[in-house]
């Protein structure tokens, strides 16, 4: 058991994940904390209980791309708009009734992260008239999601 004062224990585990890659090796976290998912990568899998199936789920690189068609660096831009309960983040669609994770997928897939598509937002018209609006006028309730949803 390794426990920091003052630290979270997902901050802890993605610390220990790094330092473990720096070592050339491979990593696989077994965790029902979906906050992991952004640390996937071609070294990196995650394996989470499905209790209502009574398995357990496995999440490679491959498989995120499969269920999400995007990269799991998009997990949390995804996150910081569509909220995490868990987490206690709200999402957007507090602000926003029809933003939701349909159009937050669409939009993080075309930019490939949340700050590029604030940028893009901030100089142009990314989408529908309501997420344009949405997201040039809670740029910064987004930026404060992703702040507190990434990992440490």
């Amino acid at each position: 058991v390794i426990k920091v004062d003052g630290h979270e224990a997902d901050d802890v585990v993605a610390t220990l994940v790094e330092q473990v890659l720096k070592k050339g090796f491979r990593v696989v976290i077994a965790s029902p904390d979906k906050d992991f998912k952004q640390l996937i990568s071609d070294n990196v899998q995650i394996v989470m209980p499905l209790p209502e199936l009574q398995r357990w789920s496995f999440y490679t690189m491959r498989h995120y791309r499969d269920q999400y068609n995007c990269d799991p660096e998009s997990d949390l831009s995804l996150r910081s708009i569509v909220g995490d309960e868990v987490d206690g983040v709200p999402g957007i669609q507090n602000l926003v009734p029809n933003f939701g994770w349909k159009t937050a997928l669409k939009l993080v897939r075309k930019h490939g992260s949340l700050e590029a598509l604030l940028n893009a937002a901030a100089v142009r018209t990314v989408g529908k008239p309501y997420a344009q609006d949405a997201l040039k006028n809670h740029a910064d309730y987004l930026r404060r999601n992703y702040k507190v949803l990434a990992l440490k």
